[in-house]
């Protein structure tokens, strides 16, 4: 009996022992590899833009008033208009840009040359007046006028006006005649009205935004307009709208300019250098 007793107390025991052996194999199974921790990596730095220093930008004296895209200009550099000619010499001392009307020597010509024209309602004055009033102007005196050189004036020739004169006096008009002349920021309008006058057509100009000129002209708000273009599609447009015989070339505006080299350029519509 006692042995009996002695080997089921062993068989039991045994049994604990597998049982206990058993359940640390289970929990080994049940509990997963740890991986090797990942280590973050070091983000790569992102190189910051270098901001562009402003651009210097000075206009010539001759172009105060009359830089209809100053705004424009102003966007891409710091623009100062200057109160006497401008030196080359100040080029990359003062400034990084010179701009100015006309042409001189040792600067470079702007690729785009813009032209001023006037053109007269044709029922503005009767009679075809207003196309004999524009083949009588004399360009040539107007460009003798102008505050820079190098201006080009329309080829065709002045009539003679003191015919002009005694046609308007046959008309009614002994005195000459009157026009309300709207004009765009126009270097010359001086020489311009001086040129009429001398032809008895006296002029009262009147300050207008130059996308308001043609649309004024075609109401009969204004008799004739002082505009400018820079190519023949804009001039196509004028003719178009009033007529060849209404509208006469007068001069040209050559802008000139000096650039530091390392500055890539491109020009606005009117030829003013502009930083790229």
């Amino acid at each position: 009996m006692a042995g009996s007793a002695v080997a089921r107390r062993g068989i039991i025991a045994g049994c604990w022992l597998l049982l206990a052996c058993w359940m640390a194999a289970c929990d080994t199974a049940a509990s997963p590899t740890p991986f090797p921790a990942e280590r973050p990596g070091t983000p790569t730095p992102t190189a910051e833009p270098t901001p562009r220093p402003t651009v210097r930008y000075a206009l010539d004296a001759n172009t105060a008033g009359y830089v209809g895209e100053i705004a424009l200009l102003r966007s891409a550099a710091d623009v100062q208009t200057l109160t006497d000619t401008a030196a080359p010499a100040d080029l990359g001392e003062r400034f990084d840009i010179i701009a100015a009307y006309g042409r001189a020597e040792g600067w470079n010509a702007s690729p785009i040359t813009a032209q001023v024209a006037l053109v007269i309602r044709p029922d503005a004055l009767p009679d075809d007046l207003a196309g004999d009033i524009l083949r009588h102007i004399d360009t040539g005196r107007i460009i003798a006028e102008l505050p820079f050189e190098g201006a080009d004036a329309s080829g065709i020739v002045a009539g003679d006006s003191r015919a002009l004169r005694e046609r308007m006096a046959n008309s009614g008009w002994p005195d000459g005649v009157g026009l309300v002349m709207g004009a765009a920021n126009v270097p010359g309008i001086a020489a311009v009205q001086s040129a009429l006058e001398s032809l008895n057509v006296m002029t009262r100009t009147q300050a207008m935004p130059p996308d308001a000129i043609s649309a004024a002209l075609a109401a009969a708000q204004i008799d004739a307009a002082l505009v400018v273009w820079s190519g023949a599609d804009e001039a196509a447009v004028w003719r178009g709208l009033f007529g060849e015989s209404a509208v006469r070339e007068l001069y040209t505006l050559p802008i000139r300019y000096l650039a530091d080299e390392s500055i890539p350029l491109r020009f606005t519509a009117g030829g003013w250098p502009l930083p790229d």
